[in-house]
């Protein structure tokens, strides 16, 4: 079995959850998964493997897997954990981009494509996840980028519904490009302090899909309990928008 075959139906099985192609709260049978996908049962039981593995599924007896939703619990956590590490990497990669990583952030701070159509907003998500690899692999700690691929997986699904209610719409553009040249200039406190309000807004974005009247947040209540009393705010107590807006 090539390694470049479960990678591939690893990242095409990713594509189909992010998307919600593969319904969250459904269930789908290695076999109609590999139809799918194109693929072979061996690559495609090796990539259900792993993202059983890494939370997205969750095996069935008798009905395949069934795709986890996301939760209130789930969605803190994992936007939590980016709140730890990315504006800190941010802070530390200032300054420290050559010119080929620079020009490449610039042009994934253009605005999102069209997304009026699902394929639209997946690449999106992916343009998304690939600005906020390329801000952390600037800090020179590959371990870190790894854990952070990991995080921004998760949530790539969560920006994608973001999207599909028509959240953002572009407007993370201008903060994309505040925070690049930040990095750029190598002004690291601003940087830190843009990211992590930058991941507050959201983490916000997405509790408010949630929280909504659709078939997803009933799923998610149902599964996770109920939504918070109150939309997430800063946990750690910094006033970044004082911050920012004093530069």
């Amino acid at each position: 079995m090539s390694e470049s075959l479960a990678a591939q139906a690893t990242e095409a099985l990713k594509d189909l959850l992010i998307s919600c192609a593969l319904e969250p709260g459904g269930c789908y049978t290695e076999a109609a998964i590999s139809d799918r996908l194109g693929l072979g049962k061996t690559p495609v039981r090796e990539a259900l493997t792993l993202l059983v593995n890494r939370g997205w599924l969750k095996p069935t007896k008798g009905r395949g897997y069934e795709v986890l939703p996301p939760t209130f619990d789930a969605m803190r956590d994992l936007f939590a954990t980016r709140q730890l590490l990315e504006p800190s990497a941010a802070r530390m990669g200032a300054g420290r981009l050559d010119e080929h990583d620079a020009a490449r952030l610039l042009t994934l701070c253009s605005p999102d494509p069209d997304s009026s159509t699902p394929e639209g907003r997946l690449v999106a998500t992916k343009l998304h996840r690939d600005l906020h690899l390329g801000i952390v692999a600037a800090a020179g700690n590959e371990v870190l980028t790894d854990l952070v691929k990991l995080l921004l997986d998760q949530t790539s699904r969560l920006a994608f519904l973001v999207l599909s209610a028509g959240g953002w719409d572009g407007a993370f553009a201008d903060t994309h490009l505040d925070l690049v040249n930040a990095m750029i200039d190598g002004d690291g406190p601003l940087a830190e302090a843009l990211l992590a309000e930058h991941i507050l807004e959201s983490e916000q974005a997405a509790y408010a899909v949630l929280q909504g009247e659709t078939s997803l947040g009933r799923l998610a209540r149902r599964v996770g309990g109920a939504a918070p009393a109150e939309a997430p705010t800063d946990d750690l107590g910094i006033d970044r928008r004082s911050f920012v807006a004093g530069r």
